[in-house]
């Protein structure tokens, strides 16, 4: 405490000032007490306005460091409160493409289906032209239900936005549907990168079956496995002096022809076969990616086999 006569420093419960010799009563101390204490919130209050007004230009120097981070954030909340205003358009997308996504997995397991109960096999891209164009508006259809639930999952997860189904089945369900597709879909896309070839096998693999269907073959004189194709201009061993001999040679001959023409076979090499003899037994020729035997007899026609090397 201090003396209000003369500022003298004195004890709390001083009666008489030790300076100036005033005497100091009770209401007199308590008044200086609390001038005390006002100066000193007086004090304080200063340094905190001085601090108040010393922070500004340290929060303007830290955001004018982080600038960049500022503007990201900015763009981010932006982003988010249009998603927001459109929340309910969105979810109407994401569930036609949901529902796009489905209709895509079920036409995937028809073809799958009807090829193994139909053919026994899977046809996909190495079968007939339109099983081709089902099989890639399938993958399309399943690439876009899957790109709806990672789409979903990303708002509701990340931007709190829209709903995500609540119960365990339905969510088991989702999940379940984004893993077909996407298996699926790697599968087609193998499928085609595997059919998909120029000139007669440029790939690594191709299919007799691709062969067999743009080359027009048919039963009875042309048979198709796996690992071989083979064509027969006599399937029933006609007399050769019977006109019936000629009913499947015209399109067995045509047919050898788009064979060698496909698997990039030399065009030399069907001359040959025609001018084989009985005499001659089984010619055979070794392809980059086929084994090619042949023989003829004027009673069994030329018979030409293709196998896988």
């Amino acid at each position: 405490m201090f003396c209000k006569f003369c500022g003298e420093k004195i004890e709390k419960d001083t009666i008489f000032c030790s300076k100036c010799g005033e005497k100091l009563t009770n209401n007199e101390r308590t008044d200086v007490a609390s001038t005390e204490i006002t100066d000193e919130q007086l004090v304080g209050s200063n340094k905190n306005e001085e601090s108040i007004k010393k922070s500004p230009n340290k929060t303007l120097g830290s955001e004018g460091k982080s600038t960049p981070s500022l503007a990201l954030y900015s763009a981010l909340n932006w982003l988010a409160s249009s998603l927001r205003s459109s929340a309910n358009i969105i979810q109407k997308i994401i569930f036609s493409c949901l529902i796009a996504g489905i209709v895509g997995f079920s036409l995937f397991i028809g073809i799958v289906l009807v090829g193994l109960i139909a053919y026994g096999r899977i046809y996909l891209f190495d079968g007939y032209e339109f099983t081709k164009v089902l099989s890639i508006i399938s993958i399309v259809l399943m690439m876009i239900g899957l790109c709806s639930v990672i789409v979903k999952s990303a708002l509701f997860f990340i931007l709190k936005i829209g709903t995500f189904p609540t119960t365990i089945i339905k969510r088991i369900l989702v999940i379940a549907l984004a893993v077909a597709c996407l298996g699926f879909s790697i599968w087609g896309f193998v499928d085609c990168s595997n059919n998909n070839y120029s000139g007669g096998g440029s790939s690594s693999y191709w299919s007799f079956y691709t062969v067999y269907n743009e080359c027009s073959c048919s039963y009875p004189w042309a048979e198709v496995g796996t690992d071989y194709l083979s064509i027969d201009t006599n399937p029933y061993d006609y007399d050769s002096d019977s006109s019936s001999s000629t009913t499947y040679a015209s399109k067995a001959l045509s047919a050898i022809r788009s064979i060698n023409r496909k698997l990039s076979l030399p065009s030399y090499l069907y001359n040959e076969m025609l001018e084989t003899r009985a005499l001659d037994g089984r010619q055979s020729y070794s392809g980059t990616k086929v084994n090619v035997s042949w023989r003829y007899h004027p009673d069994s026609g030329l018979e030409v086999r293709y196998t896988k090397k």
